[in-house]
């Protein structure tokens, strides 16, 4: 297969995996979002093992969950990034801002240069999509999605430059707006009851590692050939 035709089934995966992950950062799951789900299946046979295993994580925790189940991952769900009833108001609070901020603010300027970005691209949040700051990592992890599918489009017109950009575009992000992931994710370890939460934590978790690493290596892997 051509380098160019890799790139695109992997632009393409790689955005689906995106705005899956980021789905579940901005909603609870209802009994549609898990019988879709129970559909899905997971690259566990893929090379990064770490990522594999996190997979199969995941796809254990959704076998293992019945429409019974959801009231209880919805409580987690509130727990892990709400702080509901929590008299101590500590959770893996999903913004930005309040990892990357000194006193654990959220919002001002870090929400101010996301959205800035997302108009830059030529986005926003679908109205459908559950209205919150503009630094939540649903939506910055939806916005990987898009930068994914900018770089698809690219390489389906044959336009190298642009697809060039794109991968500098995920890079730079990755690097300045979604540095606070991995923090974020151990902070679900700490606080999430439910083996889905944990699950989608640990593959939110390495996938961005992975994405950092093979991101930061550039044209070695992305320059259409």
């Amino acid at each position: 297969m051509k380098q160019v035709e890799v790139r695109k089934e992997l632009a393409r995966a790689r955005a689906g995996l995106y705005r899956f992950l980021g789905g579940l950062y901005i909603m609870e799951v209802d009994e549609e979002t898990l019988a879709n789900m129970k559909q899905m299946q997971f690259p566990t046979d893929c090379a990064n093992e770490e990522l594999a295993e996190a997979y199969r994580g995941l796809e254990k925790a959704i076998a293992d969950l019945n429409n019974e189940d959801l009231e209880d991952v919805a409580a987690d769900y509130a727990k892990t990034f709400l702080a509901a009833g929590e008299a101590t108001g500590v959770a893996a609070f999903p913004y930005e801002s309040i990892y990357t901020n000194k006193k654990r603010e959220i919002g001002g300027r870090t929400e101010q240069e996301t959205l800035a970005l997302y108009a830059l691209h030529g986005w926003e949040p679908s109205k459908d999509m559950f209205r919150t700051m503009n630094d939540h990592i649903g939506l910055e992890l939806e916005f990987m999605a898009v930068l994914c599918e900018e770089e698809l489009l690219s390489c389906q017109t044959d336009n190298a430059d642009r697809a060039a950009m794109s991968s500098r575009d995920q890079n730079e992000f990755l690097r300045k707006h979604l540095k606070w992931a991995g923090a974020f994710c151990m902070d679900i370890s700490k606080y999430a009851q439910t083996a889905f939460y944990q699950a989608v934590g640990k593959v939110t978790n390495v996938f961005l590692e992975q994405e950092r690493e093979m991101l930061a290596m550039g044209g070695a892997i992305w320059d259409i050939a």
